[in-house]
């Protein structure tokens, strides 16, 4: 889901020292929530057909998701991936694991953007001629939003989280002439 709004702060009717300082400013933002995407197992190669590629066999009654909470996840520490969930196939064979598992995702994003601004306009020089000072923060919560899992069978790295998939939080000021 992806939302953004715009609002104009009051204070456009004020004269003097008072709406000099208080017209023009406006806050926006932009958020950005969205669930993980389906997660499909990999790297079985165990036959001469489809370049050596094959899907592994997938354990019926084993958790493909490690007992790790996305709260207390740690990607130094923790796997994502159960390895006991998926086994190899039998020679010649296709494996069982479909190309996605339905019950297992990659990490939720959530991200929120923010900027304020403040408009002067001088109508001395032209009508819509103004400076814009802005501040621009993006990534306003400093979330971080892991990588997906390293889902290839039969990799020493099986199960484990690469690093981060967003940027840390990032502020730019900026300043506009427009006219």
């Amino acid at each position: 889901m992806v939302a953004s709004w715009v609002y104009e702060l009051p204070g456009k009717n004020l004269k003097g020292l008072a709406g000099g300082v208080l017209k023009g400013w406006a806050v926006s933002g932009i958020t950005d929530y969205h669930s993980g995407t389906p997660i499909g197992f990999g790297g079985g190669q165990n036959t001469p057909i489809f370049n050596g590629a094959n899907r592994p066999d997938r354990v019926a009654g084993v958790s493909a998701r490690s007992n790790v909470s996305a709260g207390s996840f740690d990607p130094h520490r923790d796997v994502y991936l159960n390895p006991a969930a998926i086994a190899g196939p039998a020679a010649y064979t296709i494996g069982t694991a479909g190309p996605r598992e339905p019950d297992l995702r990659t990490f939720a994003s959530y991200n929120e953007n923010f900027s304020l601004i403040k408009r002067t306009y001088i109508p001395n020089i032209r009508e819509n001629f103004n400076v814009e000072l802005r501040a621009d923060f993006f990534n306003l919560f400093n979330r971080v939003v892991f990588g997906g899992p390293n889902t290839s069978f039969g990799s020493p790295g099986f199960g484990t989280v690469g690093g981060q998939a967003n940027s840390p939080r990032i502020i730019q000021l900026g300043f506009r002439i427009n006219y």
